[in-house]
């Protein structure tokens, strides 16, 4: 029961953090105690948290990019429309 229990509770602790991860939730550290290969997997979960977290981030980043170069494409030809009327 006790080596059983020893196994079981980090693994259900696993579980839930790779849902919380799934369900973008990126800012908890995932801490285990147990055997070491459970441990090897949490460090692997927290590796992969970071590496969507700095993805996400970049791909919102790459997005205001982009929205402020359309701004400025839209701007830039509104005001040659305004300098063509005027020499018109």
């Amino acid at each position: 029961f006790l080596i059983g229990s020893k196994i079981s509770r980090p693994v259900k602790d696993l579980k839930n953090s790779a849902l919380s991860i799934a369900a973008g939730q990126y800012g908890e550290i995932i801490r285990i105690k147990g055997p070491q290969e459970l441990v090897d997997l949490a460090n692997t979960l927290n590796t992969m948290r970071d590496c969507l977290k700095e993805t996400l981030f970049r791909i919102k980043e790459n997005a205001l990019t982009q929205q402020k170069i359309q701004g400025e494409y839209e701007c830039s030809l509104f005001l040659q429309q305004q300098i063509l009327k005027t020499l018109s």
